[in-house]
């Protein structure tokens, strides 16, 4: 089946800056996206969705096809199922007229091409119209999250009747934005990633970690080199070529 991979890389962020062309042990975060999407085989075009020139630039060394967005999608407001459905209408205007779409978060640089070929069997063997990745909720629960108003006092996020022993417990996970596939017939009929009937399939670790925050980069480096160190492999998608070399006035927090 005809599918295309899509990696929404919007410049800029509020929390950190620029973290999509951020080095990650060695390459832009960016760059280990567009390498799993390549190394895996299984995508007609490998197209980055960008509001940037030079986020696009970057794209093309890693060997990723640019898409630059109009400027109604170039906002931090801009979702991503319009960046999508500007993506596949891309596609289908230049000659691609795909079934399957796979979005991949440049965010989750952890992710491998094995990764995205096991949930690409799942979603096609069991015939899904939509599927994510997700991942097991590490070192707490969801049931007891909490919350704490502006003085300081907390409260139980969902009541105090789900507080119970973690060994009572269900198994939970939560969504992680490496690998999302989606037929695209019935993506643009719903309009929604989170179409139904929806599916989800465990990612091991460290392969859906997200990178939002600085903690969270600081934490997946350390995730990563642990592995690596454990493993005696590197964790990351193989890339092959030198290192786009980003400024560091781009990525000063």
């Amino acid at each position: 089946m005809t599918a295309i991979a899509l990696i929404p890389a919007r410049s800029g962020s509020g929390r950190l800056r620029n973290k999509n062309i951020r080095p990650f042990l060695g390459h832009p975060m960016l760059a280990y996206a567009v390498a799993a999407a390549r190394n895996s085989g299984l995508f007609s075009r490998v197209i980055l969705s960008t509001d940037s020139e030079y986020y696009g630039e970057v794209g093309e060394y890693y060997g990723a096809e640019v898409l630059l967005r109009p400027a109604d999608l170039a906002t931090s407001t801009a979702g991503l199922v319009p960046v999508a459905q500007h993506a596949i209408q891309y596609a289908q205007d230049t000659g691609t007229d795909a079934e399957i779409l796979c979005q991949l978060m440049p965010c989750c640089p952890l992710r491998r091409a094995q990764n995205i070929s096991d949930l690409m069997a799942q979603f096609v063997d069991n015939q899904r119209s939509f599927q994510l990745s997700m991942l097991e909720y590490i070192g707490t629960y969801p049931e007891w999250a909490m919350v704490r108003d502006g003085s300081g006092c907390i409260e139980f996020l969902y009541g105090r009747d789900n507080i119970r022993r973690s060994q009572e417990l269900a198994e939970s996970s939560s969504p992680s934005g490496a690998i999302w596939l989606t037929r695209i017939a019935d993506f643009l009929n719903q309009g929604e990633f989170y179409g139904q009937p929806l599916y989800g399939e465990l990612l091991p670790m460290p392969a859906g970690i997200d990178i939002d925050t600085l903690a969270d980069f600081e934490f997946a480096t350390a995730l990563a080199l642990g592995y690596e160190k454990s493993r005696g492999a590197s964790v990351v998608e193989p890339i092959g070529i030198d290192p786009w070399q980003i400024p560091p006035e781009l990525i000063d927090v």
